[in-house]
């Protein structure tokens, strides 16, 4: 397994005006350095993408592959046997799966502002979408193996498994598609979607590579804000969030001996430098932090209680009394007789 890791690797970092860009490059040797020479990218499948619904798109991944050089990478890696020791958990081929669909799929999150009230899923998560989809390739495999997962799937739902705990998603397929939803109605209108859309304008630039994945942040960081507190949004908690864009990551072309991916993280500011941004970001964090750390020693101060409690004088005890006077004594004194003289006149 350490063989899909490369030998070595290197990262740039470049701070542009308006955007942070890294450019990642993992470097292959032997094998799998000649597997992926054997089977060049042609680039991305894009069709996936056309059957988008209309909304705010929060997450979306689209990913194209080659099955022939997934099975030589699955042979040479060594990964082949750890599919075969899954045989024994599992009551089906794992590597069916790369015969039975084609060589590109699609993940993607939508937040939608307007709910057909019929569905009741994605009202109660506020507009929220998810969408798994994939191509089939081969109907006669895609229903052989749908007929050994779904009894075990559905013996998984029916234990104690951690795995399958609330987890129930909606699985959907025609002849030439299988989607996975959390709602009824969302895998259905994916399924019946003609695919005649146009691309979205922003994947275009990226359609030479065999991966994109693009989170909204802005859009994101707002609904976490606003979901974690009922009271109004703080203002300096708002201006953070209000910095950032969106992330993009693309990529998983090989060129010059090395597999390469590379990523931009936006700012909504598209002039300024990203360097000086970040410092901001920092600032305002910092400082933000410690704001809230004196608002609560505010709260904690305001909350003491000072009341003035009268305390009523305790008498003083009455003196013990005096003691009885000692008894008179006589004092016996020597007296001597002494004679008198009588003086002739």
């Amino acid at each position: 397994m350490k063989q899909f890791s490369g030998n070595e690797k290197t990262t740039i970092i470049n701070f542009d005006n308006g955007k942070i860009s890294t450019y990642a490059r993992n470097f292959f040797k032997g094998n799998m350095a000649e597997i992926y020479k054997k089977y060049p990218q042609t680039g991305m499948n894009t069709d996936l993408t056309r059957r988008l619904p209309e909304g705010k798109v929060l997450v979306l991944m689209n990913m194209s592959f080659n099955p022939d050089m997934s099975k030589e990478m699955i042979q040479k890696s060594g990964l082949i046997n750890i599919l075969e020791s899954v045989k024994k958990e599992i009551p089906f081929d794992a590597g069916l799966m790369l015969e039975t669909f084609k060589s590109n799929m699609m993940l993607a999150v939508i937040k939608k502002e307007d709910v057909s009230s019929a569905d009741s899923i994605t009202k109660s998560m506020d507009g929220i979408q998810v969408i798994l989809a994939i191509p089939i390739a081969d109907k006669i495999k895609f229903e052989k193996l749908k007929s050994a997962i779904l009894p075990f799937w559905d013996s998984l739902k029916n234990s104690d498994s951690k795995m399958t705990k609330g987890f129930n998603p909606i699985v959907k397929n025609n002849d030439e598609l299988l989607v996975f939803s959390l709602s009824t109605d969302a895998a259905n209108v994916f399924l019946n979607n003609p695919g005649t859309g146009a691309v979205h304008e922003w994947i275009q630039p990226y359609s030479k590579y065999p991966m994109v994945m693009t989170m909204n942040l802005k859009e994101l960081f707002s609904m976490m804000l606003n979901k974690k507190s009922k009271a109004p949004v703080n203002e300096s908690d708002k201006k953070i969030f209000d910095m950032f864009d969106q992330m993009i990551i693309y990529g998983g072309n090989f060129e010059n001996e090395s597999l390469n991916t590379s990523m931009e993280f936006r700012f909504t500011n598209k002039i300024e430098n990203s360097l000086k941004q970040l410092f901001d970001l920092m600032n305002n964090v910092a400082e933000n932090d410690e704001k809230k750390k004196m608002e609560r020693r505010e709260m904690k101060v305001d909350s003491v209680i000072v009341e003035d409690v009268k305390i009523d004088k305790v008498p003083a005890s009455p003196p013990p009394p005096l003691p009885p006077p000692a008894p008179n004594k006589e004092v016996k004194k020597n007296i001597k007789a002494v004679p008198i003289k009588k003086i002739k006149d």
